[in-house]
């Protein structure tokens, strides 16, 4: 039966295929030329990396909207009811969110960074990604090449390896003025089986909360990152995901994977995404403190999804939002058709000189 779902699903599979790793390739080799920049004017090179970090959010959105059309419901608490606010103009953003944010999230999908980048183009701020990954996902061809460009942060899992290399990037990013959306999964992994029998064995011997619809949350990473950006960021904004269709006793990573979602028609129509702001002279600024205080956060966040496994939707409130994933305009994939026109001068020049004068 899988085999004949994924023998009906080949022409989709396929238009995805071309589709997305065309233009994510025009990308990335648009950015590879870009590097010429680079030794006569760190400026415009870094212009040109944020711009072509806006062009690959754009894709993320066109995916989505094309093989997996889905909306958000949003809410938020009062004090992040701001981000709801309609836009006085079609120029402004859909979300209103400040220019510097930490934002974090519970993990249940590989796609959730997908989503979360979705979000991040309904407020303008698709060019000031950053997020922190495993290192071995930078030597992917064409996306860990891409990611390396919009300096992403990799890590090795080893807080003796990963503490210098995160406080040198930290410190830069801290020193910055661009606008800068540093997305954090404190859970670390997605939940899975193996992954949840380890947090609720760590939760066992610690005595602590044993949480039911999230992991417990690490706090080395986000209490370092919140430290080192303390001084320029203002607000760590919580983000609690529930996709439609999952219930309490699903894996979300085996009912919704990469595969299924964009191959084989399988995806959430709804993304609910309840949302709360911190400010960052609340968050505890000691170790131990802070532990304490992310734990509860997450014990909160296990709570609301409780309610939304029984209930499909999280707590109703006075500021709540529909958006559907979709691009602002289709003309915006023209700009990264327009990128492949110096790739095929390129190209062609090189293969003139290969066939003229080497072969």
């Amino acid at each position: 039966m899988a085999f004949v779902d994924e023998f009906k699903s080949a022409p989709r599979t396929a238009a995805f295929v071309v589709f997305f790793l065309g233009q994510a390739a025009i990308i990335n080799f648009s950015q590879i030329l870009s590097s010429i920049l680079r030794p006569f004017s760190n400026v415009l090179y870094e212009r040109f990396i944020s711009y072509s970090q806006r062009l690959f959010g754009i894709l993320l959105v066109a995916i989505t909207e094309l093989f997996a059309p889905s909306s958000f419901v949003i809410s938020a608490d009062p004090e992040a009811a701001d981000i709801l606010k309609n836009p006085t103009s079609a120029s402004l953003p859909l979300l209103s969110f400040p220019d510097r944010i930490i934002l974090i999230a519970n993990h249940q999908i590989y796609a959730d960074w997908i989503y979360l980048w979705c979000i991040a183009y309904f407020a303008k701020a698709h060019g000031a990604i950053k997020i922190i990954l495993k290192d071995t996902l930078k030597h992917i061809p064409i996306f860990g090449w891409g990611m390396q460009f919009f300096d992403f942060i990799f890590l090795k899992r080893s807080w003796a390896t990963d503490q210098a290399h995160l406080t040198q990037h930290l410190n830069r990013l801290s020193r910055s003025v661009d606008p800068l959306w540093l997305i954090l999964f404190p859970e670390g992994t997605v939940i899975s089986d193996c992954t949840r029998k380890k947090s609720n064995a760590f939760a066992a011997k610690e005595k602590i909360y044993t949480p039911k619809n999230v992991l417990l949350p690490r706090s080395t990473g986000m209490h370092f990152c919140c430290s080192q950006l303390r001084k320029s960021v203002n607000y760590v904004y919580d983000l609690t995901v529930g996709y439609e269709g999952l219930k309490q006793d699903h894996i979300p990573q085996i009912e919704y994977t990469l595969k299924s979602m964009y191959f084989l028609s399988k995806y959430p129509r709804q993304i609910h995404v309840h949302v709360r702001r911190f400010d960052m002279n609340d968050i505890p600024a000691d170790d131990t403190e802070f532990s304490h205080w992310i734990r509860e956060r997450w014990q909160e966040k296990d709570q609301l999804m409780e309610h939304f496994y029984k209930n499909g939707c999280f707590p109703a409130t006075d500021h709540m939002k529909v958006i559907d994933i979709k691009m602002n305009h289709f003309s915006d994939l023209g700009q990264i058709w327009l990128l492949s026109i110096p790739l095929i001068i390129v190209s062609c020049t090189i293969w003139y000189f290969v066939r003229n004068y080497i072969f």
